[in-house]
C-alpha cells in the first residue's frame, strides 16, 4: 500500500473515533475536530515527489521518455531536485521551533475556516470532513519538515521584475512589497500555481499545501489576468485578486499572491520565467503546478500546451532564466486521466486531492468548496457573487 494511502486510513480511523466520542452534532456545532490535530509519528516517512514514469506506449510509436532528472534531461539548466541532505545553514533550535509554531498556526487558521463553514445552514458537512482529512494529511508531513529543520517561514523571493512595477498603478492589493530578497546560500524550492481563481477553492489550497508537504519552501499563487475573450464569465480581477489573497492568507506565510498577470495578456508559462528573471542571483528549483487537463502535447486548437511551452522557454536564452542557476519541472496533479507523450521536461506527479473541487462548481452553487475567508471578504465588501449575499 502506498504511504499516502496508509496515512489516509490512519486519519480516517482518527476521524471516526472523534465523531463517535463527540456525537452526531459535533460537526454541526463547529467542533474543532473537523480538522484532526494528529502528532507526527516517530516512524513517519516523509512523502516525496514522484517522477511520472514513461508509459508503456512503444507499440504506439511514442519514443521512451527520459528517466533521469537534471541536466541530461533539461539541457543547460541546473539539476532538478527537492531532496536535501539536512537542515539549511544557520538553522537554530529557535528557528526550528518557530517553524513548527507557524505550521500549527496554519492548522488553526484552516480549522477555524472549516468550522465557520460548518455553521452555514447550507454547508455540506460530509464534504468538509473530506477536506479536513486532506488538510490533515499534508499538515502532518509539513510539521515533520518543520521538526526536522527543513522549513523556514521567513524565506521570500522577489515576485515581480522591477520594470513591471508601473503596471500595478490600479492593482487592488497596494501597497505591494517588491524589495530585493536575500540571496540564500542554498537552492530554494519554489512552486508556482497559476489559476483563474474564479473563485479560489479549497482544492487550490489543498494542492498548495501538498506541495509544501512535498518540499516547497514557498508557493507563488498567480491569479490570471482579465481574459474575457477566452473566458467571458471571468469575474473582474479587481475582485478575484483580493479573494485569492483572502484564501492564501490561510496558508501564510508559505503562500504569496503574485501580480504577475496584472495588466498583461501573457500566459502563466511566460510569467513563470518572469518570476525567475526577478531573482537572477538565487538558485531556484521551480515546480510548475498544473492539472491533467493541460498535460497534452497540443491544445485542441493545435497550439503548444503547458509542457511544450515550458520546454520552449527553457530552450530560449532570452526567456528570463539563468541556466545552471534556475531549473524548472512540471508538477502534475491529475484531474481526470493522464495521457503521456514524448517530452524532455521532467514531470513529477502529485496525487490529486481527496475531494472533487472546481471553481465552476462554486459558481453553480456548491459553496462549501469555497474557503470561508473568501465568503467573509464578499460579505464585508457588500457584494453578491455566485448566490452568496451580503449580510
Amino acid at each position: 500500500m502506498r504511504p499516502r494511502r496508509r496515512r489516509l486510513l490512519q486519519f480516517s480511523s482518527c476521524l471516526l473515533a472523534a465523531a463517535l466520542a463527540l456525537g452526531p452534532y459535533a460537526l454541526a456545532e463547529g467542533s474543532r475536530d473537523i480538522l484532526p490535530d494528529l502528532p507526527v509519528p516517530v516512524d513517519f516517512q516523509a512523502p516525496r515527489l514522484q517522477v511520472l514514469e514513461p508509459p508503456a506506449t512503444a507499440s504506439q510509436g511514442i519514443p521512451p521518455l527520459p528517466q533521469g532528472i537534471g541536466a541530461r534531461d533539461m539541457g543547460a539548466q541546473a539539476a532538478w531536485s527537492w531532496e536535501r541532505s539536512g537542515p539549511p545553514p544557520g538553522m537554530t533550535s529557535e528557528r526550528r521551533s518557530a517553524a513548527v509554531a507557524q505550521v500549527r498556526a496554519v492548522r488553526e487558521a484552516l480549522r477555524r475556516d472549516l468550522t465557520a463553514m460548518a455553521r452555514e445552514p447550507w454547508a455540506d458537512k460530509k464534504l468538509l470532513e473530506r477536506i479536513g482529512l486532506d488538510y490533515a494529511d499534508s499538515l502532518m508531513a509539513l510539521e515533520a519538515r518543520a521538526q526536522a529543520g527543513d522549513l523556514d517561514p521567513e524565506v521570500r523571493i522577489r515576485l515581480l521584475r522591477p520594470e513591471h512595477l508601473p503596471r500595478l498603478s490600479d492593482y487592488p492589493l497596494l501597497p505591494f512589497d517588491n524589495q530585493p530578497a536575500p540571496v540564500y546560500d542554498r537552492a530554494l524550492n519554489i512552486a508556482i500555481f497559476g489559476s483563474s481563481a474564479n473563485p479560489p477553492t479549497h482544492g487550490h489550497l489543498a494542492i498548495m499545501l501538498r506541495s509544501l508537504a512535498l518540499g516547497a519552501d514557498l508557493i507563488v499563487y498567480r491569479p490570471a489576468n482579465d481574459d474575457t475573450a477566452r473566458k467571458p464569465d471571468l469575474t473582474a480581477g479587481r475582485l478575484r485578486f483580493p479573494m485569492a489573497a483572502a484564501a492564501a492568507g490561510l496558508l501564510a506565510p508559505f503562500v504569496h499572491v503574485a501580480p504577475l498577470a496584472w495588466g498583461t495578456d501573457e500566459d502563466a508559462e511566460t510569467h513563470t520565467f518572469d518570476l525567475l528573471a526577478a531573482n537572477p542571483n538565487q538558485h531556484i528549483n521551480l515546480l510548475y503546478l498544473y492539472g491533467g487537463d493541460h498535460h497534452n502535447a497540443k491544445t485542441a486548437s493545435g497550439a503548444d500546451d503547458t509542457v511544450y511551452k515550458l520546454q520552449a522557454k527553457l530552450a530560449d536564452p532570452n526567456s528570463g532564466h539563468v541556466p545552471g542557476l534556475h531549473s524548472v519541472a512540471g508538477g502534475l496533479f491529475d484531474r481526470g486521466g493522464i495521457a503521456d507523450f514524448a517530452r524532455t521536461l521532467t514531470v513529477f506527479y502529485l496525487d490529486n486531492v481527496g475531494f472533487h473541487a472546481s471553481s465552476t462548481d462554486i459558481r453553480n452553487g456548491r459553496h462549501t468548496l469555497l474557503p470561508h475567508a473568501v465568503i467573509r471578504w464578499i460579505r464585508e465588501n457588500s457584494l453578491s457573487l455566485w448566490g452568496i449575499q451580503p449580510r
